[in-house]
Order: structure tokens, then sequence, then C-alpha cells
């Protein structure tokens, strides 16, 4: 009877460890069916938390792919190419006058004393910041060393940590065709394109050689195309302390002879739905544009550019229209020196749909105890009914819009 009773109990034992495997390999089975079969000799994926280390994961969570900044920049062979989403309506580009950081004026001084936010107000800021695209004129050359052009009289550079000032007043490109830039000689321009080059900063205007000198910087939003063209004017005479750039040296786009702006903004017009010229011309301290200034400015646009914003005066000169193309002939100092003066922002909106201007605006700012300043009230208005005396063929409102006259 207990040798029955040990078979019974070997049977019952064996019969539950053929049970449980059997569960073993079905629970197996089932769970290798629920997830994706991994090759022979290849790692398992690792999972969300494995691939983000600790702590790096915003406190919000992980970003909406919905949400992301869709915006990439890059070089190409006409230019820098910023490419924005296609939904784009409007974009809306500011155009300031003359910039100068070195510190042996009190503009570049008090820079360094008192740092940007020292020098412009936070109105100012807010509005060269917004955006979306803000260009200024840099007239001086980057140069912690070296030896000024002997003759001229004067000559203007700033040391190269100053360059990331730019950044922090918004700017997005810097015009440096104008006639400080050579102040260093080859080795000053070049030492220029490199600093600038070394912070990202965008330039138009000049470069190694007369291509890229020449050569235009492209914003590409909303399915628009914009192209800047960047160039001197300035000593208007057969052998300039600024060198023109050759196709074997470096130097600014020089247009003594303005044919060769025509044909680029020609050329340029071909593949741009928006062609816009800025240019360094007139006469220091006039507040009223020679012939030189407004016989080019029918050229150009005849040629197809669709806005000119000038440069080098150094006071404001009329904003005017030559058929449908807004003419601001000169910007005027921005922070440049120590006096005041009244200054500014050309504000332009386009309608990337049209592919056209949708506004034109002057916002009025002005530069006093080497500070700019948005202007408002009082000030703001009395700047703009100077600047309507001085354009008497466009109409300016009381918030700086400006309108062609019928």
């Amino acid at each position: 009877m207990k040798k029955r009773t040990n078979y019974v109990t070997v049977f019952l034992l064996t019969l539950s460890a053929v049970l449980f495997a059997g569960l073993l390999t079905l629970f197996v089975l089932s769970a290798a069916s629920s997830s994706p079969a991994v090759p022979a000799g290849e790692a398992q994926p690792l999972t969300i938390a494995e691939k983000i280390p600790e702590g790096s994961v915003p406190s919000a969570g992980l970003p909406d792919s919905a949400g992301d900044d869709l915006s990439t920049a890059g070089t190409a062979d006409t230019g820098k190419t910023v490419s924005a989403a296609e939904d784009t309506v409007s974009v809306t580009l500011a155009f300031a006058g003359d910039l100068l950081f070195d510190e042996n004026y009190a503009a570049g001084t008090a820079l360094r004393s008192r740092g940007v936010t020292g020098c412009f107000d936070e109105a100012a800021l807010d509005v060269m910041r917004s955006a979306d695209l803000f260009m200024v004129n840099n007239e001086f050359c980057y140069m912690d060393e070296g030896t000024p052009l002997p003759d001229k009289q004067y000559t203007l550079h700033a040391k190269t940590d100053t360059a990331v000032w730019l950044e922090d007043i918004g700017a997005d490109l810097v015009s440096i065709a104008n006639n400080h830039v050579y102040d260093y000689g080859e080795d000053g321009l070049l030492n220029t394109l490199h600093t600038l080059e070394s912070i990202g900063m965008p330039y138009v205007g000049a470069g190694r050689n007369i291509d890229e000198a020449a050569r235009p910087y492209i914003l590409e939003t909303g399915g628009m195309k914009i192209a800047i063209l960047c160039a001197t004017q300035i000593e208007r005479y057969p052998v300039p302390d600024t060198k023109g750039a050759t196709a074997d040296s470096p130097g600014v786009f020089r247009v003594y002879d303005m044919t060769p702006l025509y044909d680029k903004v020609r050329e340029v017009r071909q593949t741009a739905d928006f062609v816009i010229v800025y240019i360094h011309w007139g006469n220091e301290k006039e507040s009223l544009p020679v012939a030189a200034q407004t016989d080019s400015a029918k050229e150009l646009e005849a040629a197809g550019a669709d806005l000119v914003i000038g440069d080098h005066p150094h006071v404001l000169q009329p904003v005017s229209f030559i058929n449908e193309m807004p003419v601001f002939y000169s910007m005027g100092n921005f922070l440049f020196t120590s006096y005041k003066t009244d200054t500014g922002l050309a504000s332009i909106t386009l309608d990337t749909k049209a592919k056209k201007i949708s506004n034109v605006r002057f916002i009025p700012m002005r530069q006093e105890n080497t500070a700019l300043h948005l202007l408002t009230g009082d000030d703001k208005q009395q700047l703009l009914q100077k600047m309507q005396a001085m354009s008497q063929d466009v109409m300016i409102d009381a918030d700086g819009n400006i309108q062609k006259r019928p």
C-alpha cells in the first residue's frame, strides 16, 4: 500500500512539472510575438528613457513636433539662405544706418563701459530684436593690432571681441560696403571677414574677391525669395583708399561706375521675388540727396530693385517713391557719436503670398549722450513732422506709416 502511494506521488509531481513547463513556454511565446523581432547579432533598441540622459528632458516634457521651429540656415552659391515655414504670411525687415564700436570714439567707449543695455533702451532693443531681419551698417573694420592706412584722416577699427555686440542688439545681417572697412588695409578687411564669420554673422558688400563681394544675401520665407545686395559709391575718385574687390583680390563691391550694380540687380531679379539694395552713397552731413543718389535710384528701379536703403551721410534724408519702389535716401547715424542726433529704423513689411510690400514705416529714434532711445509722445511726432517736411512726395501718419502721395 505504501509502495502504491509512492507511485501516485511521483506521477502527480511529474504531471505538475510538465504542466508548469508548458505554461512557461506559452508565456515566452506570447511575449515574443508582441515585440518586434531583433535580427541575430543586433542589440535591442534603447528605450526613450535610456536614450535621454537624466535631467535633460524639459520639465514640460518632450517638445511637440508640430510646434518645432522649422527655420534652417545655410550657405548657398548666391549668399546666405534662411528657410521658414511655408504658411508664413508676412515678414518684417528693419534697416538702420551707421554703427561704430571703435573705443577711440565715444560710442565704442560707452558700449564697453555700459554694455548694450546701457546704450540702447529696452523699447529700442525690443523693436530691433523682434524684426524678422534687422540690418545695420558696420562702419569700421575688426582689428586687434595692425597699422591704419597712412594718409587717411579718419581710420576706424574695433577689437574683435566687440563683434558679439551685433548679436546682442539683434542684428541678423551687416553691410560692410563702406569707406572704413578697409581702414587697416587688406589685413583689416580679411580679419573683419574672419571675425564676422567666427560668430556666424552674415555680411554683404565686401569679400575675398568680387564674386563674394557682389553676392547677395538671400532670405527665403513663406515661399518668397528676398535678395539683399550691398555696394558703395563713396570715395568717388579713380584711386580710392578703400579698394574695390577684383577677380583675385579682396575688397568692397565698389560702384564708382554704377553699371555693375545695375547688372547685378538684373541678374538677381531673374530668380528673386523681391530685390533690396542697401547702398553707401551721398554727401556727408547733407540732409538732401544729391543727383548721384536720385539718378542712381531711378536706374536701380528700372533694373528691377523693389527697395533702396541708403547710408553714409550721417544724417537722415528724405523718403521717396520711384513708381512703387520706396527709397530711404539716408538712415543717418544709428549709434555712432556722442552728440544728439535724430535717427530711426526703416521698417518694411512684406506680404509673402502676394510677394510685395504691405507696409512701409519709419520708426523714430534718437541718439543722445551716446545712447539710443525709441521716441514717443511729442518727440516722436516732431521727428515724424521733420521727416514729412523733407519728404514731399509721401504721406507719413502719426505712427510713421508711409504712403506714396497720389
